[in-house]
């Protein structure tokens, strides 16, 4: 079977950084980052399918799908990471002050969670959490993927008009 590495790094690193310029729509930009990564998992297998003219297996594409989407994050994560270290987006804790302000809360009234939601600890337990809903969505991609865009070799068995009369 030719390389996968092409079609994963080429569709993660687009859905990495369309991740993050959507991130700085408020309120959609997470849905259209949500809907990013299905994408990617469909189109990792249509840029592999149509490029290698093969036909991939739902697993096979469910792998291509998950490795796809995993690019996609840790692009996501390095881009965002620099444009916090540059000053160009806000930092995770004001951020999240940001969303508790607009929310009503205030931090002092989440006790231990407040402080715990200002800890590294608690940007490791949504980079996890991310990562975990990446995987989601890049199984649910490849498997659309897999099952709409199919290469040159399946024509073969499609049977014609006159064939089944």
């Amino acid at each position: 079977m030719p390389n996968k590495r092409e079609s994963i790094l080429l569709v993660g690193v687009i859905t990495g950084l369309v991740v993050v310029l959507a991130s700085f729509i408020p309120t959609a930009g997470d849905i259209i980052g949500c809907l990013a990564y299905i994408g990617a998992g469909m189109l990792v297998v249509w840029h592999y399918v149509d490029k290698h003219s093969v036909t991939l297996t739902g697993g096979q594409g469910i792998g291509l799908g998950i490795l796809a989407c995993l690019a996609a994050s840790v692009t996501s994560l390095v881009l965002d990471a620099s444009l916090r270290a540059l000053a160009i987006k806000p930092s995770w804790q004001e951020e999240m002050r940001q969303g508790m302000e607009q929310g009503g809360a205030d931090m002092a009234q989440l006790g231990g969670f407040g402080e715990f939601m200002a800890s590294p600890g608690f940007l490791v337990v949504m980079i996890g959490i991310g990562l975990v809903f990446s995987v989601i969505a890049g199984v649910i991609g490849g498997v659309i993927g897999s099952k709409v865009f199919k290469g040159g070799e399946e024509e073969d068995n499609v049977p014609d008009s006159s064939d089944l009369i």
